[in-house]
């Protein structure tokens, strides 16, 4: 996941808040939050045990922008999954896709507005760019 980390600690340095919509299961998060060491870089997190409707339905995300306080409008998913776009595009967000699962043109047509090949390449003012 090249930049990723950088991403976040700019995210956090910019006060932007991030949370992990993941469909994975509560302890998969948790361990990958641990194994990254990114705890103190995300604000929260959504698995897929706390849903009951997985991706492609909106619910990770809805639950996620609640989490943060936030409206859907004001949030920006970043995904690399056909159905983490179609998530994001279905519970009122923004998205940005990175190429790592599926082609750029693929993930704009499942409703990207920017994609990028990894995370090094996608920056804070693109994440607010998306939010004007």
């Amino acid at each position: 996941m090249s930049g990723l980390m950088e991403l976040l600690q700019s995210a956090k340095k910019a006060g932007v808040k991030c949370a992990i919509g993941s469909s994975g299961c509560r302890e998969n998060v948790e361990m990958i939050v641990e194994g990254l060491g990114i705890a103190d870089l995300i604000d929260g997190s959504i698995s897929g045990s706390d849903v009951t409707h997985g991706k492609p339905h909106p619910e990770i995300f809805t639950k996620a922008h609640e989490l943060l306080g936030l409206r859907a409008e004001e949030c920006v998913v970043v995904e690399d999954a056909v159905n983490g776009i179609v998530a994001g595009v279905a519970a009122g967000c923004k998205c940005i896709a990175v190429t790592t699962t599926a082609s750029a043109e693929t993930l704009s047509e499942a409703g990207a507005s920017m994609c990028f090949a990894d995370y090094s390449t996608v920056t804070i003012e693109q994440i607010n760019e998306l939010l004007r």
